[in-house]
């Protein structure tokens, strides 16, 4: 059994920036994809508050789509930054 901790955030973000070369198209949990990642921009995502313990089934997850593959993104810190290429 592992340790948790509470994670009260007011304000908690999650960001995903494109580090390839490529366009991506992309949604937040959807599809089709309606917004456009250049090379080297983040897109974020406002999630508000968040209290809960960081057990990894208490935590809120939210779903990055694209054509350069989906992520799926659990919020275990207050602000979440992730990877595409």
């Amino acid at each position: 059994m592992g340790c948790s901790k509470k994670l009260d955030c007011e304000d908690a973000t999650l960001c995903v920036k494109n580090v390839g070369n490529d366009t991506i198209y992309y949604c937040w949990g959807c599809y089709p994809y309606t917004e456009i990642l250049l090379p080297g921009e983040k897109a974020c995502r406002n999630i508000g508050s968040i209290h809960s313990s960081t057990n990894e089934e208490d935590l809120s997850v939210y779903y990055f789509d694209s054509n350069h593959g989906n992520l799926v993104i659990r919020m275990n810190e207050c602000n979440v930054q992730r990877q595409i290429d």
